[in-house]
């Protein structure tokens, strides 16, 4: 299978041992002589079949990833910097300011303009962009 459809499984995998791991733990004890609705042993024998299959899919995928990792790690680095540069202040102009009957006039320069940041976080985005392309073709065209 290639890697985009090992991802798929994985993701998959995850949400299936979040359902197994949900009815275990909500139905293990009953009250009384209630009687769960699930077979709650077998659930947590399936629970530890799919984490063995997730560790096994989890290391084949490192593996196979092992010449994308730099470019993956890019990726999530650059999303990294978008969401610090979005939280970058870029108030600019000038402003009359106060509380409590004051009144200042202050004015704001920020070193890296809302403009600048802005075309930092298109160009950002563009490099997102064509890095995951290139992470998309790896994946699917490389097997594990």
């Amino acid at each position: 299978m290639n890697l985009a459809k090992a991802l798929k499984h994985k993701n998959q995998l995850v949400g299936e041992i979040n359902k197994l791991r949900t009815i275990v733990q909500s139905e293990n004890v009953q009250l009384n002589s209630n009687k769960s609705r699930f077979d709650v042993p077998q659930a947590y024998a399936e629970y530890e079949q799919k984490l063995a299959e997730l560790v096994d899919l989890k290391a084949a995928l490192a593996v196979a990833n092992a010449d994308i990792w730099k470019t993956i790690f890019t990726v999530v680095e650059l999303k990294g910097q978008i969401a610090f540069l979005q939280q970058v202040g870029t108030r600019e102009g000038t402003f009359e300011e106060g509380a409590y009957g004051q009144k200042l006039t202050n004015v704001y320069t920020p070193a890296l303009n809302a403009k600048y940041v802005q075309d930092e976080i298109l160009r950002l985005e563009k490099q997102i962009v064509d890095l995951q392309d290139t992470v998309d073709a790896y994946n699917h065209q490389t097997t594990i």
